[in-house]
């Protein structure tokens, strides 16, 4: 709900929330490494922010997301139908 939040909202204020947000995001993978879903969820929020944002994009690799993020789609499983069609739009790379 706060990724939506943050995301949707476009005044100039929530600029610095939603950096707020990706530092949090990016403790968040860092500290529960175990955790599948909140992985893939903050992987995905991660990703649609570098989408909508250049500063954040830079701020999400300065702060190694890239790499976490990377990290996150290595571990595909393939039992997972619904994962395996979300992973192919998750990415720092594309732009």
């Amino acid at each position: 709900m706060l990724f939506t939040l943050f995301w949707r909202n476009e005044s100039s204020g929530m600029t610095a929330h939603r950096s707020r947000l990706v530092r949090c995001i990016i403790s968040a993978m860092v500290k529960f490494t175990v955790e599948t879903s909140l992985q893939r969820t903050c992987a995905a929020m991660l990703s649609d922010f570098a989408r909508s944002d250049p500063a954040l994009k830079s701020l999400i690799v300065s702060l190694e997301g890239k790499k976490l993020v990377r990290a996150v789609l290595a571990h595909n499983e393939e039992d997972d139908p619904e994962w395996t069609a979300l992973v192919a739009h998750i990415s720092l790379d594309d732009y």
